[in-house]
């Protein structure tokens, strides 16, 4: 005899309920169509953003890639090569791209704080219309997402909603550990750092902490660049996520 025939009425229902519920769950592939559309849909999203900002913010794009990535690069290669090497020009060339790669984040503020100089301006003159602004770029894109979801079962969003909410929590905890406090000072020790290093080139008394705090900044600058928006993202799918489930819920009441 089945467990949930132990019960009668509503407990036998809302059981049966229940086991078919954790059968769905554990089913292999289970809740991946949602994550699909979900993913599906950020491509698309993304893609459109991209054709209407591209003109706008293609520059920073391009500064980030190649003024702060690639340089930094070449200067963890050439602080690999310095550890078999020694030689201060090797040390002397990593330092300048690194200082590069510090110049390129400054430029890219910079061109961000230019570009947006109209948005900028209409936050202090004008707040609220800037939230309605950016409201109308979300909900461009949001009911097509909304429509394809309203076809899934509740229980099946709900389980993607919880599994979103968790893995989001988790990267949100992840990037406050390895750059809370990058968050809170910004580069300042990382800029500090790496002057003292040009400043004390060919001296064998620098202190061994100075240049792994130089490389460190630009590493953990680039990371939470590039995981901040995962989170945003994260945030606006649970927030919709919510809002279906709320509206099925309701209609489900209304029918009943």
């Amino acid at each position: 005899m089945s467990p949930a025939m132990i019960y009668g009425g509503d407990k036998y229902i809302y059981t049966r309920r229940t086991w078919m519920f954790l059968i769905m769950t554990f089913k292999k592939g289970y809740g991946t169509t949602v994550l699909s559309i979900i993913n599906s849909h950020y491509r698309y999203e993304i893609r459109k953003r991209n054709e209407i900002t591209k003109k706008k913010e293609r520059h920073i794009n391009w500064v980030f890639r190649y003024a702060v990535i690639c340089p930094f690069l070449i200067s963890m290669l050439l602080l690999i090569i310095k550890w078999f090497l020694n030689n201060d020009i090797v040390i002397f060339i990593g330092l300048f791209f690194l200082a590069i790669s510090y110049a390129g984040i400054l430029t890219q503020n910079i061109m961000m704080i230019f570009i947006n100089r109209l948005d900028f301006l209409e936050l202090f003159s004008r707040p609220f219309s800037l939230i309605i602004s950016n409201t109308v770029v979300t909900v461009r894109y949001e009911p097509v997402l909304y429509r394809a979801l309203m076809y899934r079962s509740t229980q099946e969003i709900k389980y993607i909603l919880n599994r979103l909410k968790a893995e989001r929590n988790v990267l949100s905890n992840k990037i406050s550990l390895l750059i809370g406090g990058i968050e809170k000072i910004g580069l300042f020790p990382g800029l500090v750092a790496m002057f003292m290093s040009f400043g004390q080139l060919g001296n064998n008394n620098v202190p061994s902490w100075v240049e792994p705090i130089a490389y460190a900044s630009i590493a953990l600058y680039i990371f939470g660049f590039l995981f901040h928006n995962a989170i945003i993202r994260a945030d606006e799918k649970i927030q919709l996520l919510d809002f279906i489930i709320e509206m099925k819920e309701s209609n489900i009441k209304l029918c009943s």
